[in-house]
């Protein structure tokens, strides 16, 4: 599987960074990763991604296998963000 196919199958988390004032992306896969401080959740986001897909061609490369995909379950994985609807849950 391509690395920039594979590295839509992981979890990805966005979280706001008080120290920096920005957002900040992680990875579940890959714990010790995370992007940059940046203005916006898809630029913390993307970041991130250009990051893991080339994290996943060197493995490639290397010819090292990708980690398997993080589960998604429980009611967090169905639960849309606050406000997402415009309305508070």
């Amino acid at each position: 599987m391509k690395p920039e196919w594979k590295a839509y199958e992981y979890s990805y988390r966005i979280h706001w960074s008080p120290d920096n004032r920005r957002y900040v992306a992680s990875v579940a896969e890959f714990p010790a990763m995370q992007s940059t401080p940046e203005v916006t959740p898809k630029a913390a986001l993307d970041a991130l991604m250009t990051d893991v897909v080339a994290k996943l061609a060197q493995l490639d490369g290397d010819g090292q296998s990708f980690p398997a995909a993080e589960p998604v379950t429980g009611a967090e994985a169905l639960k849309p963000p606050a406000g997402w609807f415009g309305s508070q849950p």
